[in-house]
């Protein structure tokens, strides 16, 4: 869940190899819920915001920046896994 309602929530993977877009997960949060499925078995970071700058999705530096701020999560095979968010800027 997100608690402000709307926005986006974006998954990264822990694991810094694997921080490159084919890895990076973006989805809407429509009335505080979201749902992102099919994620490889791992670890990996969440964070929700009002708005994003889609492009800035491929900046590695920014991917990094905002993974320090972000709850993480582990995501088993064949499971599903919850977690709440809270709404933070996108960074300039």
């Amino acid at each position: 869940t997100v608690d402000q309602g709307n926005g986006f929530v974006v998954v990264l993977p822990e694991d810094p190899a694997l921080l490159i877009p084919a890895f990076v997960s973006c989805t809407p949060a429509i009335d505080g819920r979201f749902e992102i499925a099919a994620l490889r078995p791992g670890g990996y970071y969440a964070f929700a915001v009002e708005s994003i700058d889609v492009e800035s999705l491929y900046d590695p530096a920014i991917l990094r920046t905002v993974a320090r701020r972000a709850s993480r999560i582990a995501v088993s095979r064949n499971e599903s896994a919850s977690l709440d968010l809270k709404v933070t800027p996108w960074p300039e």
